[in-house]
């Protein structure tokens, strides 16, 4: 899980706007501050997993000092109304490992895996996510 800093954003009697300065072109908004959160969140997420699906690789997260002594980034902070923060899940470098499995079980987990297009590897990280709620 990671961090994201977000910067809230209003026009004088308008709508909220949520964009984040480690992921440009990622941004959202809403009538509420609660809205605009929840609707930032669910972008950011959604477009975290658009650069993993195309291969893009994701930029480094920075943290709130370094974000503000980032001179590129002096107007849209003075802009902002609000600075918040955004936990999202950021995937991490595929890592082999050795686990040692009943051979049946084995095939039947390769069959299951093969139906579904997926192979060994794909197939137990999916199964692993859904049984943790991830």
């Amino acid at each position: 899980m990671a961090t994201v800093i977000a910067l809230i954003h209003q026009d004088e009697g308008s709508d909220y706007g949520i964009s984040f300065p480690d992921f440009p072109g990622c941004a959202s908004g809403g009538a509420t501050l609660d809205e605009a959160f929840q609707r930032g969140r669910d972008t950011l997420a959604a477009h975290v997993a658009a650069l993993v699906d195309e291969d893009e690789e994701l930029p480094v997260v920075r943290n709130l000092d370094a974000l503000k002594h980032d001179t590129a980034l002096a107007e849209e902070f003075a802009d902002a109304v609000l600075v918040g923060a955004v936990d999202v899940e950021l995937p991490g470098k595929s890592k082999r490992i050795n686990v040692s499995i009943e051979e049946r079980l084995l095939e039947r987990i390769d069959r299951r895996a093969k139906s579904l297009g997926l192979n060994r590897s794909a197939y137990l990280a999916e199964v692993a996510r859904r049984e943790m709620g991830c």
